[in-house]
């Protein structure tokens, strides 16, 4: 079963653009967010949750020769 990733975006009233993602961990949340500042403006401010810190899941591929 693939996992569940999600941007929670939120437009305040003076037209700030908060983001919040969630299932996607380490670096490539970083990477998501990246995109979605290229197209909505700049980052002003960072907060990391705990899936930050948590190891990206990644598949390993064995092959016996």
């Amino acid at each position: 079963m693939a996992k569940k990733e999600e941007i929670e975006i939120t437009i305040s009233p003076d037209g700030t653009i908060h983001g919040h993602t969630m299932g996607i961990k380490g670096k490539e949340c970083m990477e998501v967010v990246k995109r979605l500042a290229k197209e909505v403006g700049t980052v002003e401010s960072k907060r990391f949750t705990s899936e930050y810190y948590e190891e990206e899941e990644t598949a390993k591929v064995r092959r016996t020769l």
